[in-house]
């Protein structure tokens, strides 16, 4: 049987895969939050939780046939109305970052706060007839540098908006513990360059980078001082020496954190999500400033919460994803509607092109993950994607 046939079978409504695991785990949706593994949003509220169906070894399943290729609506230069209407959708958005990264750059300045995370919605349309699972399976086989790979149906908003499918390869584990253990290990992951790039970090990547490291150290004085929550001590053991981790055709400064936390994982989670890699810093006045912009990021920069039989419990940033359904916001416009969204972090000396081209950059990585070919979607914006730096 090959990987696609068993999931088209059980047809879950979440399944995974972690990063070196051979294991593949189907899950189905539970009520009021009673499973054993949990997606939140990106300010931390419980969305869905699950619990296990079924799980397999990749080795029981056929050779795979694959990679499967999906063509998007832009593989012609035709002015349809699904061309059209997408190229003017990303222009627009990719103007408003660019705007949206000076701004971030004044309210820094002002020294309310160090870093903001900026993210957008890049949108591609592709044929009706794309397979989810088989997007799920090119990542699953493909992907040797996501921290996990998974595919969600969100049956909830099933109503209002037909085929609703959340899919993921994220590079961002928040924390995890193996078995009873009150040992964690977290990566601090922020800061990014193309990955065959032999040029030094720069210094507004290390400062970013530095940004997230110091945000563990922050949180443990923070729970360790704070009189309002109940929390358990959260203490700092090792940090190790940043290194580098590569994803695709960009790479991103890594650093490994240890620490000890008697509490429940769950619990940690709050304490610790969202870092600066996804929010900026100062995190509670950054947060007022993203929800004051009424922010999209719905499931993007949540968190995945994977808790195995055998105690190990996993949590990753949900990162390097989209939202995928079949609705139109146009009736002359038909297909599937991927929706990427891509953020980069603003500090003082961020430029507004160079950090457009890196959500760019994040876009098409993932993109290529997943399938997805003959995409003009950003070709189509040179004039945008080509302006000169100020």
């Amino acid at each position: 049987m090959r990987l696609v046939d068993w999931l088209d079978d059980i047809d879950p409504d979440f399944v995974y895969k972690l990063k070196n695991s051979n294991v593949i785990v189907a899950m189905k949706r539970c009520e009021n939050g009673c499973g054993t593994s949990d997606i939140y949003t990106w300010d931390g509220k419980l969305y869905a939780s699950f619990i296990e169906y079924e799980r397999r070894s990749l080795d029981s399943f056929d050779v795979f046939d694959g990679p499967y290729r999906f063509k998007s609506c832009f593989n012609s230069k035709s002015n349809n109305s699904s061309v059209l209407y997408n190229v003017e959708y990303n222009k627009t958005r990719l103007a408003s970052f660019v705007d949206k990264v000076k701004e971030r750059k004044s309210e820094i300045k002002s020294g309310y706060v160090e870093k903001l995370v900026t993210s957008l919605t890049i949108l591609n349309i592709v044929d009706n007839d794309v397979n989810y699972v088989s997007m799920f399976a090119n990542a699953i086989y493909s992907s040797s540098s996501a921290e996990i790979v998974y595919l969600f149906r969100d049956e909830s908003k099933a109503e209002s908006v037909e085929d609703v499918v959340w899919m993921g390869a994220s590079p961002e584990l928040l924390f995890k513990k193996y078995h009873d253990s009150a040992n964690y290990e977290a990566l601090a992951l922020a800061g990014t360059m193309p990955a065959d790039s032999a040029e030094s970090w720069s210094e507004k990547n290390i400062e970013e980078h530095n940004l997230v490291i110091n945000h563990f150290k922050y949180e443990e004085e923070i729970s360790s001082t704070s009189k309002e929550k109940s929390y358990n001590t959260y203490k700092v053991q090792e940090v190790s020496r940043t290194g580098e981790v590569k994803y695709g055709s960009i790479k991103h400064l890594a650093t490994d954190i240890c620490f000890k936390y008697e509490g429940e994982p769950r619990e940690l989670i709050d304490i610790i999500h969202p870092t600066p890699a996804v929010c900026g810093f100062p995190k509670a006045n950054a947060k007022i400033i993203i929800k004051k912009d009424h922010c999209e990021n719905d499931l993007y920069a949540g968190v995945l919460a994977i808790n195995e039989p055998n105690g190990d419990f996993f949590s990753f940033v949900n990162l390097r994803c989209f939202k995928a359904n079949s609705f139109a916001n146009k009736s002359d416009v038909a297909g599937k509607y991927l929706h990427f969204r891509v953020g980069a972090g603003i500090v003082v000396d961020s430029d507004a092109y160079e950090e457009m081209h890196e959500v760019v950059s994040k876009y098409k990585t993932v993109r290529d993950l997943f399938g997805i070919t003959d995409d003009e979607a950003l070709d189509n914006c040179a004039d945008i994607l080509k302006i000169e730096k100020e």
